[in-house]
């Protein structure tokens, strides 16, 4: 777990402002529904107001960044938080999901000036998952809040 971004705290005179959308792919529904629960209440810890967290639903991990950049493009949130799953299989299937969606984020963010984290997690096995989506390796959705939240206060303080 990330040690350095412990629930940044969003100041009472941004809440009413303040917006993140999560973007979750529809595969591996148990993980991504931990993936989202983890998020959500980081959120509210760090003192964004529930309504505030907007949830979007894409059909795979590979469709994240194409949400993403629309909603990065909309101007209306100050972080984006995709959440997914991707499972090593047989094929390279894997390699090319996750290069194309993390570079894809990386440059999605820049490109907009939007904080966009990486909440999806990228295992070797089911039980590797498990463990990132709430187990006991954390929860890489309330993970890639903190940092999006983190960032976001950051942006808005330079911008």
């Amino acid at each position: 777990m990330l040690d350095q971004i412990k629930n940044p705290t969003v100041p009472k005179s941004l809440q009413k402002d303040f917006r993140i959308a999560i973007v979750a792919a529809s595969w591996h529904k148990e993980i991504v529904s931990s993936l989202i629960t983890g998020a959500r209440q980081t959120a509210i810890d760090c003192g964004m107001l529930e309504d505030h967290v907007t949830l979007f639903r894409v059909a795979g991990t590979y469709e994240l960044p194409q949400m993403v950049e629309v909603l990065a493009a909309t101007k209306k949130y100050d972080g984006i938080v995709p959440v997914g799953c991707v499972i090593k299989g047989e094929t390279n299937h894997f390699e090319l999901i996750c290069d194309t969606i993390a570079k894809s984020f990386d440059k999605i963010g820049r490109k907009n000036h939007v904080a966009v984290s990486f909440g999806v997690v990228s295992a070797y096995t089911i039980e590797q998952a498990v463990a990132r989506a709430g187990g006991d390796k954390g929860n890489k959705g309330s993970e890639a809040m903190a940092a999006a939240i983190a960032l976001a206060l950051q942006v808005r303080s330079v911008l």
